[in-house]
C-alpha cells in the first residue's frame, strides 16, 4: 500500500509551520545529525536533540521508497532569548497538533496504534502518545485528557484521510 500522498500532505503541513522535512539516507542522516544515528526500525519514531538545543524527528519509512528515512526539523521546544542566534528556528511545544497528524501518519504506514518514541540523547523509551500512556489511578483529570488527546487524533486522522 502506498502512503505517498500522506507523506506529501504531512510535509506539506509541516512546511507551512516553517518545520523543514527530507527525505534522507541513513548515511545521510548521520551527516545531518552529525553522529550515527540510533538504529532507525520501524514502528519506532526518534527524537534527537544536538548540543545547541535543535529538535529533530526521524522515523524509518518501508523498505520500497529510495530513501528510507524522513527527517522532521530542526524546531526548537521552547522560545529563545532575542539575542539567541537559533531565535529563527519555528518553536514546536510537545502538545502541537502537529504531532498528532505524525502519530495519525505513523499509525497508518505501520498498520499499528501502537508504536515507541525513542529519544536518542536519553535511551528510553515512551507510548507515542497520552493515548497509550497507562493511567496511574482513575483521576477524571487523566481521562479527560486521555479523551482530548484521542479526539484530536482522530480528527488528525480524518484530514489524513
Amino acid at each position: 500500500m502506498s502512503y505517498q500522498t500522506e507523506l506529501q500532505l504531512l510535509r506539506d503541513t509541516f512546511g507551512k509551520c516553517r518545520v523543514a522535512t527530507h527525505l534522507l539516507s541513513l548515511f545521510e542522516l548521520a551527516e545531518v545529525l552529525g553522529q550515527d544515528p540510533a538504529p532507525a526500525e520501524l514502528r519506532a519514531r526518534y527524537r534527537y536533540t544536538d548540543a545547541m538545543g535543535r529538535c529533530y524527528l526521524y522515523l524509518r519509512l518501508p523498505q520500497n521508497t529510495d530513501t528510507p528515512i524522513l527527517l522532521i526539523g530542526p524546531y526548537l521546544t521552547q522560545p529563545r532569548k532575542p539575542s539567541d542566534v537559533l531565535a529563527a528556528l519555528p518553536v514546536l511545544e510537545q502538545s502541537n497538533p502537529l504531532f498528532f497528524m505524525l502519530d495519525a501518519y505513523c499509525e497508518r504506514l505501520w498498520q499499528t496504534a501502537v508504536f515507541s518514541v525513542v529519544d536518542v540523547n536519553h535511551p528510553t523509551v515512551s507510548p507515542a502518545s497520552p493515548i497509550h500512556q497507562p493511567l496511574h489511578d482513575d483521576r477524571f483529570d487523566d481521562i479527560l485528557l486521555r479523551m482530548q488527546a484521542m479526539e484530536q487524533r482522530y480528527a488528525f486522522e480524518n484530514e489524513l484521510i
